[in-house]
């Protein structure tokens, strides 16, 4: 065997290692930040429905609803500053449960607004963190007051 063929063949499987571990580590990466590598198989009409009603009947049970991603910081920006208030909320983290993106996409679908989080107080939309943010502690605290009262009647 000739020193080129072997220096041929080290680099060619150090090359193809390499590409290998490259390919398991995104692999990886975009697991653990909730990615997924291949699309979800399209729900049918049916799922869907179930999906919406799903959806609709959380945020009708519920003063304050916080549609949000277990890794997202303006999602734990919203969940901290909620609490900071003794503000009691219902969470969805859309990255843990299996109709996740079905949920996502039905809230793009109903509120203009893909990104999490996606609030709601009293049934009505919020936005998201920014939009909860500008809220003044005053202001928020009557709003979910408001909520409260129209939930128990």
């Amino acid at each position: 065997m000739s020193i080129f063929y072997i220096i041929f063949c080290k680099t060619f499987v150090m090359t193809s290692l390499l590409r290998h571990t490259s390919s398991v580590r995104r692999i990886f990466k975009n697991q653990r930040m909730g990615l997924s590598l291949s699309r979800p198989s399209p729900l049918t009409p049916l799922q869907m429905d179930a999906t919406k009603i799903k959806t609709d009947r959380i945020i009708t049970e519920n003063s304050v609803v916080v549609f949000s991603k277990s890794y997202c910081p303006y999602c734990r920006a919203t969940k901290d500053r909620l609490s900071s208030l003794q503000i009691q909320f219902f969470v969805m983290d859309l990255d843990q449960i299996d109709d996740g993106d079905a949920i996502q996409n039905f809230l793009a679908e109903k509120t203009n607004q893909r990104s999490v989080p996606n609030i709601f107080i009293g049934e009505a939309h919020i936005g998201g963190n920014s939009d909860l943010q500008k809220i003044n502690d005053d202001q928020l605290l009557a709003m979910v007051e408001e909520a409260q009262k129209g939930l128990h009647q």
